[in-house]
């Protein structure tokens, strides 16, 4: 999943891993143009709550930027 938050100076946007995945994964990680597909760069947080299991990240990107 994703959601994006428009700011005047920068988008701020979160990205979750399915459930489904994230039940049986240890560790998560976003790749994209914003950090040079570097695959451990933007490590994702496990979020460990009552029924689930999830990883997600918030950062902020570039308004004047298309990725």
């Amino acid at each position: 999943m994703l959601k994006k938050k428009f700011l005047k100076t920068k988008c701020k946007v979160t990205f979750q891993l399915p459930e489904a995945i994230a039940a049986d994964a240890t560790s998560a990680h976003v790749v994209g143009d914003f950090n040079d597909w570097d695959e451990e760069a933007t490590p994702m947080k496990k979020r460990e709550l009552k029924t689930t299991t999830r990883f997600e990240i918030t950062i902020d990107l570039k308004l004047d930027e298309e990725y």
